[in-house]
């Protein structure tokens, strides 16, 4: 029996220096996505940045975690979602991250509009990301099963946001904890 694993972490955006966060985890053939930012004048690279990440490491994926109630947690799903590589990903978040985020991103939309032409995204594909998000409470567990190996992955309080959360991945008598708001410095 293989008691080893693979473990890749890739930052691709960090709060130290994009102000955005989106960190990709492959544990043997899995990946995981955990947040997926944008800044708050959408900028159209920022998602292309993700994606492109994500295409040169020839990574599909197959679950995306959302650690915040906030546009640079989760303001690129719109985006992301469309795209071959992410589009079949299933979404866990907390629950008040899934309700929050959905208004957070419509308000932001709204206030876009209303500025400017913006045709990034609509409010029928927020509503997309967020109407089958997976919503846990702290501490549940969430059993993720994939080729033959499982994954216990727990959203634990993080005190950032409201629902806000660090995640808790069990594999193989091995923890690890996604935190993105620990590696978070003001800039100089």
């Amino acid at each position: 029996m293989k008691k080893n694993f693979n473990f890749e972490i890739t930052p691709i955006l960090t709060l130290s220096e994009d102000n955005m966060s989106c960190t990709l985890i492959k544990i043997d053939e899995l990946n995981l996505l955990f947040d997926c930012g944008w800044d708050e004048n959408f900028n159209p690279e920022v998602p292309q940045k993700i994606l492109n990440s994500l295409k040169s490491s020839n990574s599909k994926i197959d679950y995306i975690f959302l650690s915040h109630n906030s546009i640079s947690s989760f303001g690129s799903l719109p985006i992301l979602i469309k795209d071959d590589l992410i589009k079949d990903a299933t979404i866990y978040t907390t629950t008040p991250i899934s309700k929050l985020g959905f208004y957070s991103l419509i308000d932001a939309l709204i206030s876009k509009i209303e500025k400017s032409e913006f045709d990034l995204f609509n409010d029928t594909e927020i509503d997309q990301v967020f109407k089958f998000c997976i919503e846990l409470k702290y501490k549940q567990n969430a059993k993720l099963h994939h080729n033959g190996f499982e994954i216990i992955i727990t959203p634990i309080p993080s005190g950032m946001s409201l629902g806000g959360c660090a995640w808790k991945i069990f594999h193989k008598l091995k923890t690890i904890i996604y935190c993105p708001q620990i590696c978070n410095e003001t800039k100089k």
